[in-house]
């Protein structure tokens, strides 16, 4: 990590729910025919539980880190193997990064930039079908160390696996890399096959299932499948692959298409793993809500067939969640911040409280007049105390002007340290900088948070 980051000092915030000593109790080894098979396809080993979790190709922000953290840790400690899933039939910029840049002489700033020095490419092009992008020799300065990594990767097969390898060599100080999991492989799967034929056979049943279980679950943020038309038919949960781009799939799609040109979304994605490639799901706070929309929208639609066939589905793994906030801001801004602001309420202030400039005699009489004040017989009455208190306000300003001038020195000198303070905690404010941007002490502490959270509790 670069020597000139700021330290936040401020500790972690970590999000695990349910609580993390829970998990072992959770985790039951899926020994089925099916799974053994569906494992074995994905290159995953048979012989022991598996936890999973995975998202997009992208270098992380502490967020996602935590859930690889999570990763690691509770299956070292549970004699698991651990699966990342690079989720690469989804679209994006991976090398577009937002960053607090510092040009010389100039105040700290966020920045955006693309490392990327790579034509156009549609923008429905999965990571995983897109060649690996040529990086910018001329990277910003504090995007280098990033930039050196997508570049040592430069001839990876894909987009989607330059980032991961690139992202596997920046977790180094943090964290031995894991198993990762092509999305993309799904498709040559026996399971996934199977769960297209179920689609094809019953797709109305399957999207009235899945927009039901969205509307049961406010706030999933998942999109309800569209009624389609008499010749396509209703939209499926999968995505059509074709000519290096993604595009939502209909029924009429499934007549003729092989199951390799077609990934599954969202929700029948995070599905067929918890069928049958692991036996616990790490998801982040937002694939926590997504998922409870899965486990309704899957036992609704296949719950009969669960029952009555031998071979079918069976039950989803377990999922749990993970997720954290690390803010490079720290305790130094907020601190100049609050100062700026009680400085700056205290010179405002001091013109209308004697207390604060030390004339205790001033602010009884104060006291004494607005009391007088608020039992005034008549308006005229009041109106003659008030002028009173205002004169003795006036009298302790010129009595005590050098003090105030003082405050009123602090407060502006304040002010100037705290607009910078405030640009920079707005910087910080933002939780999705990419995990290389933050100090290495503080990506440790957030590691030594998440194994300490997953300690099984003692008996």
């Amino acid at each position: 990590m670069s020597v000139d980051q700021p330290t936040t000092h401020a500790p972690p915030e970590l999000t695990i729910d349910p609580p993390g000593d829970s998990w072992g109790a959770r985790l039951k080894h899926n020994t089925t025919p099916r799974a053994h098979q569906f494992r074995a396809q994905l290159g995953l080993p048979t012989d022991r539980p598996i936890v999973m979790s995975g998202h997009q190709a992208q270098i992380w922000h502490p967020g996602i880190l935590s859930k690889y953290l999570a990763l690691d840790a509770f299956a070292l400690a549970n004699a698991a193997h651990p699966a990342w899933l690079v989720v690469d039939q989804d679209t994006g910029e991976p090398t577009r990064f937002r960053y607090a840049s510092q040009p010389p002489g100039e105040p700290r700033r966020a920045s955006e930039t693309d490392l990327s020095v790579d034509p156009d490419h549609p923008t429905n092009a999965p990571t995983g079908l897109r060649p690996p992008a040529k990086i910018t020799p001329a990277p910003p300065r504090e995007l280098r160390r990033i930039a050196d990594a997508l570049r040592a990767h430069e001839h990876a097969p894909s987009l989607s696996e330059q980032v991961h390898l690139a992202t596997h060599d920046l977790l180094a100080p943090i964290v031995n890399p894991v198993q990762h999991v092509s999305a993309l492989r799904l498709r040559e799967t026996s399971l996934f096959e199977q769960f297209v034929g179920w689609v094809r056979q019953r797709p109305g049943e399957c999207r009235s299932a899945y927009n039901d279980a969205i509307a049961s679950v406010p706030g999933s943020g998942v999109r309800p499948l569209r009624a389609g038309d008499d010749q396509r038919g209703p939209e499926v949960p999968l995505w059509l692959l074709r000519h290096g781009v993604r595009t939502p799939a209909y029924a009429s799609d499934l007549l003729d298409c092989d199951p390799t040109d077609l990934a599954p979304r969202a929700l029948a994605m995070t599905g067929l793993l918890r069928l049958g490639a692991c036996d616990l799901f790490i998801h982040g706070l937002g694939g926590g809500v997504y998922d409870r929309v899965t486990d309704r929208w899957l036992a609704a639609w296949l719950r009969d067939k669960w029952r009555h066939d031998p071979d079918g589905p069976g039950e989803l793994a377990p999922s749990v969640v993970v997720s954290a906030t690390l803010r490079l801001g720290g305790e130094a801004d907020r601190h100049a911040i609050d100062q700026a602001d009680r400085l700056s309420w205290l010179a405002h202030t001091a013109r209308h409280n004697p207390a604060l400039l030390g004339d205790q005699d001033a602010a009884r009489e104060k006291r004494q007049l607005l009391e007088a004040i608020a039992s005034a017989a008549d308006p005229d009455q009041a109106k003659a105390l008030y002028a009173r208190m205002h004169a003795l306000l006036a009298r302790v300003r010129r009595e005590r002007a050098d003090e105030l001038a003082r405050l009123d020195v602090q407060a502006e000198r304040a002010r100037g340290v705290s607009a910078q303070a405030r640009r920079d905690a707005a910087i910080a404010g933002d939780r999705t900088l990419a995990f290389p941007l933050y100090p290495e002490p503080d990506l440790l502490a957030l590691r030594a948070r998440v194994r300490d959270a997953l300690r099984p509790a003692k008996s």
